[in-house]
């Protein structure tokens, strides 16, 4: 019995000095187009992980009208499809996001890379998250952007990105990631389980002897 209260004893002052361990990250989310078929189709709709609203979208294989995807080979999207109206390229997927939870997005954009008139793209997660990204010159290269906030509500949505304009050349997204990490668990939480199981082990020795 004594052992028990210097054990609980210790555990418990330990409580104020242990910090809680990081929460590891999930992918919920990742995309760079290479499962869809090969070679590049205008005004394409058929996208197995996103529905296009709003307009149009092309898929671009790269080198083909002039544009080169990420990494310099592979499959990426012209935000501004070929019927004068860009689209908007949204997930089929309802991301679930709880409040606390950490949420990190990732995606490459460049400009359109043939001309013509400065390009604006909005990308949303719901009301969690919302910023509009932009392409000056037309020639901008690609750049990897990452954005990490944490959730301030529960939510259920998708991720969106919304491009603006309507002359056929828009900027060009590739490699799409989406990460949660889930709240840490507080330490007191922690210890506090391991004194209840302690204590359990101690009574059922007890019981024994």
């Amino acid at each position: 019995r004594e052992l028990m209260k210097k054990t609980l004893a210790i555990l418990a002052v330990a409580a104020g000095t242990v910090f809680a361990v990081p929460a590891q990250a999930t992918i919920v989310f990742q995309d760079g187009f290479e499962g869809e078929p090969a070679g590049s189709a205008l005004n394409y709709a058929s996208f197995a992980n996103w529905n296009v609203s709003n307009g149009t979208v092309d898929k671009i294989a790269s080198g083909g009208f002039g544009i080169t995807c990420a990494g310099g080979s592979g499959l990426c999207v012209d935000m501004d499809g070929s019927t004068s109206d860009a689209g908007d390229l949204a997930t089929k997927t309802s991301f679930n996001i709880l409040a606390g939870e950490t949420v990190r997005l990732m995606f490459d954009y460049s400009g359109n890379q043939r001309g013509g008139a400065a390009d604006t793209m909005n990308v949303s997660l719901g009301s969690l998250f919302t910023e509009v990204f932009s392409a000056i010159p037309a020639n901008q290269p690609f750049q990897t952007i990452t954005r990490t906030f944490v959730a301030g509500a529960n939510e259920s949505a998708s991720l969106v990105f919304s491009h603006a304009g309507g002359d056929n050349f828009g900027m060009i997204l590739d490699n799409v990631k989406l990460e949660v990490e889930p709240v840490p668990v507080p330490p007191a939480v922690l210890l506090m389980g391991s004194i209840l199981g302690f204590a359990a082990w101690k009574a059922k020795r007890s019981r024994k002897a």
